[in-house]
């Protein structure tokens, strides 16, 4: 199971051991998903930024400033970013019948090896969550 089918495994079985709708772990995978992805290119583009990949007249940097700085391009970048990458988990992996099939296949392992399969989701989402912020520490250091 890729770490992705773990997220969602992950959040069915959190919603399952609280007593919760757990049809709701489709929504909350996706939208995880959706999110450590885009947590996963913003460390890669800070890593690449700190190494001096970029220059300051790349044209990102343009675009930013043509929408009117850094607060407004970040919120608009954020929001088709999403919308983008969201769509695409939906349209990969989100549909109701995957995840109908991805649960059943979870519901048939053992315990242990549902807990092993919890725990790689949680590791992949504190894992991406955590490099972020070192990687973003460090490139206050780097720059």
């Amino acid at each position: 199971m890729n770490l992705l089918n773990a997220v969602y495994c992950n959040q069915y079985a959190e919603l399952k051991r609280t007593n919760s709708d757990t049809s709701k772990g489709r929504t909350n995978g996706i939208i995880l998903i959706a999110a450590m992805i885009i947590v996963n290119l913003v460390t890669l583009f800070i890593l690449f930024g700190a190494l001096g990949k970029f220059s300051e007249s790349t044209g990102l940097n343009k675009f930013a400033a043509s929408l009117g700085g850094g607060r407004s391009a970040g919120k608009l970048i954020a929001i088709v970013l999403f919308a983008l990458i969201g769509s695409a988990v939906y349209l990969v992996m989100g549909k109701p019948a995957y995840y109908n099939a991805l649960i059943q296949k979870f519901e048939t392992l053992g315990p242990a090896e549902q807990k092993k399969i919890e725990k790689k989701g949680m590791t992949y989402v504190l894992g991406s969550v955590f490099g972020f912020i070192a990687i973003f520490i460090l490139s206050l250091f780097l720059s």
